[in-house]
């Protein structure tokens, strides 16, 4: 789907504004009966509102008289003019992040001749067409859905778009799987419709948690975010969790998903554990760079509780000195 918010440091016409719109709009469904159709509907809508805040931008600019005149259709505009100076016209967090869920998944060598062909000739367009015309509109699979568009070994995204994606695999012979990309919202709009299956997903069941959760409806066991899920996961794979100190002193470290939060801390022989140490978790870095982060902040402070004893030490040395 086009997009109207696409870079335009260089200033923009309202022809331009208005034809974005128009091309976007054009593809308003004639029927809207399946999930795939509500998506576009949903972004069209949201198109709708960044027209008409650019257009209100310009009028209290301009004037009212500004927009009606032809000659001002073709006239290009700086960004200031129709986006005020520190405005940013952003989606709801809740349309940004991404979810993804297979409508199709082919594995056998009949399913995936055509596939393998254009895959074999790079031609990675042509796979995301033919993936398209596999999409039959069907209803969510809330079931399916993940925060990520690789969540399993080998999984190799060939190509997506704003809505699509399509997911090789080799290491289990060559598969194919389709996915559909949607929003919180497209989520929590498919549960309110539908209502929760029988095995829904982790983030799916997160999400729900949430919706309760702003409704006043605390749930009997709260689950973790999908994110911290992911990194409680790769903690767990840590074969020697653990940092060793400039000098020498060696700290066991565990990640709490319920917190977000890394505890270091000593191990002691008879299997207890003393905290010295909590940092928050950041999920915009990597794991290595949280860490990384932590074991400075930690070092630091341990190169300034040596100094600090240092210098106890040495004012101990010159009282005695003097005394004597």
């Amino acid at each position: 789907m086009p997009n109207l918010r696409y870079s335009h440091k260089e200033g923009r016409s309202l022809y331009n504004i208005e034809a974005a719109y128009s091309n976007i709009n054009a593809l308003y469904p004639d029927v809207v009966d399946n999930d795939a159709k509500r998506q576009i509907v949903h972004r069209i809508k949201q198109a709708e509102e960044v027209v008409t805040s650019y257009h209100n931008n310009i009028e209290e600019k301009f004037g009212k008289e500004f927009l009606m005149e032809k000659e001002n259709m073709n006239k290009v505009l700086s960004r200031n003019d129709y986006q005020e100076q520190g405005q940013t016209i952003q989606l709801d967090p809740k349309d940004e992040k991404k979810y993804f869920s297979s409508y199709n998944y082919f594995q056998m060598e009949s399913e995936t001749a055509e596939f393998d062909k254009l895959k074999d000739a790079e031609n990675y367009e042509g796979i995301l067409a033919l993936a398209k015309e596999y999409d039959q509109g069907d209803s969510m699979d809330l079931e399916h859905v993940e925060t990520s568009m690789t969540p399993d070994y080998g999984d190799d995204v060939l190509i997506d778009d704003e809505n699509y994606a399509v997911v090789y695999n080799n290491s289990v012979g060559g598969t194919y799987n389709l996915l559909r990309k949607y929003s919180e919202n497209d989520i929590r709009e498919a549960i309110e419709r539908y209502g929760m299956p029988k095995t829904p997903s982790y983030a799916v069941k997160f999400i729900d948690q949430q919706m309760g959760l702003e409704k006043g409806v605390k749930p009997l066991v709260e689950i973790p975010s999908p994110e911290a899920k992911a990194v409680a996961k790769s903690f767990r794979e840590d074969l020697t969790p653990q940092f060793t100190m400039p000098n020498g002193k060696v700290l066991d470290y565990h990640y709490d998903a319920s917190d977000n939060k890394v505890i270091v801390g000593e191990k002691l022989n008879d299997g207890s554990f003393i905290e010295t140490y909590v940092h928050d978790y950041d999920f915009a870095l990597s794991k290595a760079e949280n860490m990384s982060a932590i074991y400075k902040e930690l070092s630091t402070e341990y190169q300034a509780k040596r100094r600090a004893r240092k210098r106890k030490l040495l004012v101990k040395t010159a009282i005695s000195r003097q005394m004597s």
